[in-house]
């Protein structure tokens, strides 16, 4: 089963790790609850959220419009 949740960050409150804790807290989650795996999709121009993702381990793959972020858990 697919579920989409997704995360956004105010921008008073960027910069600061929160993107890192919460997907790092979502992984954990998510490996407790049995999944075998996460994908994240980020437009190419949120460099923030797509070096969060290289960071953490996931594989890139590039389309025209966005960029989508896989990790085996």
């Amino acid at each position: 089963m697919n579920q989409k949740k997704s995360y956004c960050i105010f921008p008073e409150f960027r910069g600061k790790g929160w993107g890192i804790a919460m997907l790092v807290l979502g992984e954990a989650a998510a490996e407790q609850s049995g999944l075998s795996g996460l994908i994240g999709e980020v437009i190419p121009e949120n460099s923030s959220s797509c070096a969060i993702f290289v960071k953490l381990g996931y594989d890139a793959e590039v389309f025209s419009d966005r960029i989508r972020y896989k990790k085996t858990l």
